[in-house]
């Protein structure tokens, strides 16, 4: 998946990656990521994308969305993937796993202190029973009839070990690319298997879940991938109008998650918002000729989300520039904040090691034993998988 980076005082800082294990155009969606950045001296906004894997990327659309909104709310995406207002911060009194482990610690600040799920839940991991929980207890709530969970968290290596040694691991991986994730019915059946499994759900004590709801919770967050922290407010409904306290459980696969933050929210609102085309592309190091360039085609592919693709290989990176509008220097108080919105599909590659020693020689098939299977293949090679992946990033030129 593409990756964006702003640059800092500091060199260039990881921002967010886009639309992950969207693996055929099939699967193309659209992400909405809250970025630090703040406009140059000069007024303008800039931020690299990167190719920085064995994938090839086709990117439909991307746009920057601007929010002026009070001081003291934080602007993050909801989990229909809006721009939302948060403030009321309420303590969360309480946070217990599966394993009876208080992790309130783990969840209390941005500190790269992360929870994962307690060895002895992934260790009874079965099939029909394969979940993690955690329950936070709020308190002190303002009025209203909502919260939002606010949560700061990328995925784990199990994704990516389910995707390499599952559904690519046999030397059938090139069919189940340009074959089966390109018919529609079968992709639909995968798509509602993984929604089913896959990602984080989150319910409210005491609110009754819909008959027909097929996530068996109030919201569910997709998969965001395992680079990049997303920040995102999950909206939920109170026990009762007003009602002071809340308990809500985070349930996902076990291992599925690594969460540095949780923080619940009792006042939200829906800021307006503008939106910031993209006003030039440069690419600092062309494949040919001196640099930097500026990619006048690249412009018009990204512009609006349509039949026209950005197609970027391992190694590419550009520059993407956005101006926008000085801020009303009457607002007071106020401040902006900005989001990337982005949207597109990718094309893994398929590695020579993968055909010559596969990791499964019968047909992929979605479902509770192929999750236990790379739940277990992931245990046993934690930390060698995270040393080799977070240190192999294809370098950019």
């Amino acid at each position: 998946c593409p990756t964006v980076y702003a640059d800092t005082p500091r060199g260039q800082v990881l921002e967010a990656e886009g639309f992950s294990y969207a693996i055929s155009p099939l699967m193309e969606h659209r992400d909405l990521d809250a970025l630090r950045l703040q406009p140059g001296a000069d007024g303008v906004l800039r931020l690299e994308l990167r190719n920085e894997a064995l994938e090839t990327h086709f990117i439909n659309h991307v746009e920057v969305v601007a929010v002026r909104h009070a001081a003291g709310a934080r602007v993050v995406p909801d989990q229909g993937g809006r721009p939302i207002a948060v403030s009321g911060f309420t303590p969360v009194t309480g946070a217990r796993d599966r394993a009876g482990r208080d992790v309130r610690a783990a969840l209390a600040e941005r500190d790269g202190r992360l929870f994962s799920s307690s060895p002895a839940t992934v260790g009874a991991a079965q099939e029909g029973d394969l979940d993690d929980w955690i329950d936070l207890d709020v308190a002190d709530l303002p009025p209203g009839d909502s919260i939002a969970v606010v949560l700061r968290m990328r995925n784990s290596l199990l994704n990516t070990v389910l995707l390499y040694e599952g559904m690519l691991g046999g030397r059938d991986a090139p069919d189940f690319l340009a074959q089966d994730m390109q018919h529609i019915g079968k992709t639909v059946d995968f798509a509602r298997w993984y929604v089913r499994t896959m990602g984080m759900r989150l319910s409210v004590d005491g609110v009754p879940l819909s008959a027909n709801e097929p996530f068996q919770g109030h919201a569910r967050l997709g998969d965001i991938g395992p680079i990049a922290f997303r920040d995102v407010a999950v909206v939920l409904p109170r026990p009762k109008a007003d009602a002071a306290g809340a308990r809500v459980r985070l349930r996902f696969v076990a291992d599925n998650w690594r969460i540095d933050e949780v923080r619940v929210a009792g006042a939200i609102s829906r800021p307006e918002y503008t939106t910031l085309a993209v006003d030039s592309v440069i690419v600092p190091t062309p494949a040919r000729g001196a640099g930097p360039v500026v990619d006048a085609a690249a412009v018009p592919a990204i512009a609006e989300a349509d039949e026209s693709y950005l197609e970027t290989r391992p190694g590419q990176r550009m520059t993407l520039v956005f101006h926008p509008d000085a801020p009303d220097a009457r607002a007071s108080g106020e401040r902006s904040t900005y989001l990337i919105a982005w949207q597109g599909w990718y094309r893994e590659w398929i590695r020579p090691s993968w055909l010559a020693s596969p990791a499964r020689t019968a047909p992929f098939v979605p479902g509770d034993a192929a999750v236990l299977t790379a739940l277990r293949s992931w245990t046993s090679q934690k930390d060698a998988f995270e040393r080799a992946f977070y240190s192999t990033s294809i370098p950019v030129r």
